[in-house]
């Protein structure tokens, strides 16, 4: 078995003295079980662990916890001067790293005991429920004062509105055997403590990262758990929106682990930007908007899908991103543009930007018919 972190590190720390080849064959000696580990796995866990300031460098410096490592600098004195050599430590390796950090977080998260049916309970299995989680934006920060609506907003008010929608929704819903559920990307105000865009753009945030990325964990639990109160089962997507591209991963692989023992509960767990739920003669496409436009979704769909393409009848790619209902009908598939239940920032808001707050909505698929039925659910009719 595989050590622990923190034992890996005081290993590495104690030992270490020569090339990475060297602490493990130290590590297999040393350690019974660990003699089947790969060299390559060990030195992928002292990349990672020393992007992340876990492990000093071959130079001998270390980064902060809290930064990842992109580079290292060196300067050369030369006779006529100096010069500064620079090294860039590549994205694929800043994501493995990632991933890798994220592996052994969920290793200590423990599986939920799993929901019991209700016995008496009757589910249409011609029917589907579809959840549309579009842009949630959650550690937003808005003051009331300083938008056109006037609407305070944070983390705790966000969890309360989507929490209600959600109870309001399937309170509504019929008891389709199936629930699909999809963040439409963007789930996540800020990707990190930076609260910027990747184009420097300025985010206002409710606290610190690790708040939000807690609170978002606990939240889409939550509304997974609600629609187990209606459903037998129930799909989970996500998609990577352009505000936080890397949430999806780790919200799946901590929704894998928690619900490793609830056979009603179905992660998709691939990463892909444009991703797809079949029932029946339905295609149902999932896709954020910032890549993939709405225009092009028809070939994509038809591409990605050719296996079944033409036994289907009833095909709709469905997007977040742009903050507003929008349908269109295409000759390939339909379009559907959801809007999201956030009010505008302030940045939206001094743009111009006007949209009606608190809708949320679900629509029923019927296996061979597509579109039988759909449900709004107006926040403002309940909030305080």
């Amino acid at each position: 078995m595989l050590l622990n972190r923190a034992i890996f590190i005081d290993e590495y720390n104690s030992h270490y003295r020569g090339s990475v080849l060297e602490f493990h064959e130290h590590l297999v000696k040393s350690h019974e079980g660990y003699a089947s580990a790969s060299y390559h796995s060990t030195y992928s866990r002292i990349a990672g662990l020393r992007k992340r300031g876990l492990l000093p460098l071959e130079a001998g410096v270390t980064v902060e916890p809290t930064t990842v490592l992109t580079g290292i600098s060196r300067y050369h004195k030369l006779e006529d001067g100096g010069i500064w050599v620079k090294s860039n430590t590549s994205k694929q390796q800043q994501l493995d790293a990632y991933k890798q950090a994220i592996a052994e977080v969920i290793e200590e998260v423990p599986a939920v005991r799993p929901i019991p049916v209700d016995p008496v309970s009757i589910f249409d299995g011609e029917l589907m429920t579809f959840y549309p989680l579009p842009d949630l934006h959650l550690g937003l920060l808005i003051h009331g004062d300083e938008v056109h609506h006037g609407q305070n907003w944070d983390v705790s008010i966000a969890t309360k509105w989507i929490t209600d929608a959600m109870d309001g929704l399937v309170a509504s819903a019929p008891s389709t055997r199936t629930a699909v559920i999809t963040d439409l990307g963007d789930v996540l105000h800020s990707a990190d403590d930076t609260k910027q865009t990747k184009s420097g753009h300025h985010l206002d945030v409710d606290g610190r990262h690790s708040k939000i990325v807690k609170a978002s964990f606990d939240l889409i639990r939550h509304l997974i758990d609600i629609a187990l109160t209606k459903h037998e089962l129930v799909y989970f997507y996500s998609v990577p929106g352009n505000h936080s591209e890397l949430v999806s991963i780790y919200l799946k692989a901590f929704l894998t682990a928690w619900y490793k023992d609830e056979p009603r509960v179905i992660i998709h767990e691939p990463n892909q930007a444009q991703q797809y739920h079949i029932f029946g003669r339905n295609i149902l496409g999932f896709a954020h908007g910032h890549e993939l436009k709405p225009a092009n979704a028809g070939e994509v769909l038809a591409y990605d899908n050719q296996s079944i393409f033409s036994d289907s009848t009833h095909r709709v790619f469905h997007f977040g991103h742009y903050h507003h209902n929008y349908s269109e009908e295409g000759r390939i598939c339909n379009i559907e543009i959801h809007q999201n239940i956030t009010p505008e920032d302030a940045w939206a808001s001094s743009m111009g930007y006007r949209t009606t707050i608190g809708q949320a909505k679900s629509i029923v698929y019927h296996k061979d018919y597509g579109e039988v039925a759909r449900a709004t659910f107006n926040i403002n009719m309940t909030k305080e």
